[in-house]
């Protein structure tokens, strides 16, 4: 338990410094952990430990305890770090408001006679953790969660994501222009059923399709179907027939977030690849393409794809690191966020 208070401050930062934190922090950021780890080791009787100026109670002015001390001072340079740290910008920021980019976003989105557009977080490897190139949902909501996807109309724009990330949501979205949806909760419709609910509401006034514009990049190949599923089982709902067009899914277009990000959107990262040697890698990858295709031969298929980041990453013997400045999944297992790219075998 004495050890919390060190664990508190190094999560403030990032995550992945709970456990980078020793090597990786400098300056403020070293002073705050290192008086906090050495007020500990004063309340658990160590060396070096002890406070070397009597701290006072601001209202009473009364001498603090050891342990009310330790958390005074440590609190005071925890405020000092974050007033260091105000005006640092995030990647996903811009000067633009959160009305100026779902203005910019709707009228791109009138022009290309959208209905609805989708941000969801992954890149075009659907990573859960991103280069900050990618970070399109965070851009357009302000929503800085590894894990939501936002649905912008002319009239609303709604972020879902899931219960790990209903505080952070709440208090990051700005609630005059974003409505946070709690996924998995009672009452709360998933994407496809809000979407097949619109879907029908429209036709039913004009006789026209709801036109759902997305990123085919970034989305699973199984998504569409799964909306185009819903609009069905809408149609069906409420025309009695299922093969009524209730809704129709656009990609023709180029993403919509890019441009209204512009010069501000982080560069692409570039980082190069280097060979996994043999001795931890085990077989050469020209052995693990063979057995690629050997039991695609029993499955009968001409082609197989690989795109996910691990999967390139571990056919093809090789690793990169950079991408992802703040990721021990990919720090410790893989090495940093691996090469983009898709392989065909």
């Amino acid at each position: 338990m004495k050890w919390a208070l060190f664990l508190t401050a190094s999560m403030r930062f990032h995550p992945s410094q709970c456990f980078l934190s020793v090597t990786t922090i400098t300056n403020t950021r070293s002073a705050l952990i290192t008086t906090t780890t050495n007020h500990l080791l004063g309340l658990r009787g160590g060396t070096g430990g002890s406070i070397s100026s009597t701290t006072f109670d601001s209202s009473s002015n009364q001498p603090l305890t050891a342990a009310a001390a330790a958390a005074t001072t440590t609190s005071r340079l925890y405020q000092s770090v974050i007033a260091s740290e105000s005006d640092t910008t995030s990647p996903a920021s811009v000067i633009m408001t959160p009305a100026e980019k779902l203005t910019a976003l709707r009228e791109r989105m009138k022009h290309l006679n959208l209905d609805v557009y989708l941000v969801p977080s992954g890149d075009p490897h659907l990573s859960e953790y991103t280069p900050d190139a990618y970070k399109r949902r965070e851009f357009i909501s302000g929503f800085s969660g590894s894990a939501g996807t936002a649905v912008v109309t002319q009239k609303d724009a709604l972020l879902w994501t899931d219960s790990r990330y209903f505080n952070e949501a709440a208090l990051q979205l700005d609630a005059e222009h974003w409505t946070l949806m709690k996924s998995g909760q009672p009452k709360v419709d998933t994407i496809p059923q809000r979407l097949s609910q619109l879907a029908a509401q429209k036709y039913q006034e004009s006789n026209e399709p709801l036109r759902v514009g997305l990123d085919p990049f970034v989305h699973a190949a199984s998504y569409p179907k799964e909306l185009r599923d819903a609009f069905s089982e809408a149609a069906l709902k409420d025309f009695d027939n299922a093969e009524i067009k209730i809704g129709e899914i656009d990609t023709g277009h180029e993403n919509l977030i890019d441009p209204i990000w512009g010069e501000h959107r982080p560069p692409i990262p570039t980082s190069p690849f280097h060979v996994h040697p043999l001795e931890y890698a085990g077989i050469t990858y020209q052995e693990k393409v063979e057995k690629v295709r050997k039991e695609m031969e029993t499955k009968k298929a001409t082609m197989a794809v690989f795109c996910s980041l691990d999967d390139v990453a571990y056919l093809l013997n090789i690793r990169s690191q950079g991408d992802i400045d703040t990721c021990p999944v990919y720090v410790f297992v893989f090495c940093g966020n691996l090469f983009f790219g898709w392989v065909v075998v």
